[in-house]
C-alpha cells in the first residue's frame, strides 16, 4: 500500500510539475506578444501618409522626410536640426542642417529657445538622441516635429544626399 502511495504522489507531483511549465510558457508567449504589440505602436509615417502631416510631433521614414524637406527647399518656417556632436555632423549631414549638440550643457535651452510654431526635422545618427528631443520638443509644445526613424545611418542607408 505505501509502494501505491508514493507513486501516486509522484505521478501527482509529475503533473503538477507540468501544468506549472505549460503555464509559465503560456505567460512567456503572453508577454512576447505584449512586447510585440507595444513595438508595432511606434507609427512611422509613411509616403502613403506624407500629406497627412499637418499638427503632429512624429517619427517618419527617411524617404518622408526627404519630400517634405524638398516641399520646404526655401522656406524660412522650415527648419532641419541635427542634434549629433560637431565631429558627427562634419563628416556629412543633411543640406541645411543646423547643428544643436544633444550632449551640450545648454541643449535644453537652445531647443526651448526655438519657435513652436516652425516645422522641424530632427535627426541624429541613429535615432535614439532624436527621439529623445522629439519627446523634449513634445513637451515644449512644438507644434509640427518631424524625427527621422533611424537618424542618418537610415537616411544613408536609403542612399539620400548628405553634404560635408
Amino acid at each position: 500500500m505505501k509502494k501505491n502511495y508514493s507513486l501516486t504522489t509522484l505521478l501527482s507531483l509529475l503533473i503538477l510539475f507540468l501544468t506549472l511549465i505549460v503555464l509559465i510558457g503560456c505567460l512567456n508567449k503572453q508577454q512576447s506578444s505584449k512586447t510585440e504589440n507595444q513595438k508595432s505602436q511606434v507609427k512611422i509615417g509613411t509616403m502613403e501618409s506624407a500629406s497627412d502631416f499637418q499638427s503632429k510631433c512624429i517619427t517618419i521614414d527617411p524617404k518622408v522626410a526627404y519630400e517634405i524637406i524638398k516641399k520646404n527647399s526655401g522656406n524660412k518656417n522650415f527648419v532641419i536640426i541635427d542634434v549629433r556632436q560637431p565631429n558627427e555632423y562634419n563628416e556629412g549631414h543633411i543640406r541645411n542642417a543646423i547643428l544643436i549638440n544633444y550632449y551640450s550643457k545648454n541643449f535644453k535651452e537652445e531647443i526651448a529657445k526655438l519657435d513652436r510654431n516652425k516645422t522641424y526635422v530632427i535627426y541624429c545618427r541613429s535615432g535614439s538622441r532624436s527621439g529623445r528631443t522629439l519627446k523634449l520638443m513634445k513637451q515644449l509644445q512644438f507644434k509640427r516635429v518631424y524625427n527621422i526613424y533611424g537618424g542618418i545611418m537610415n537616411w544613408k542607408r536609403e542612399k539620400l544626399p548628405v553634404v560635408k
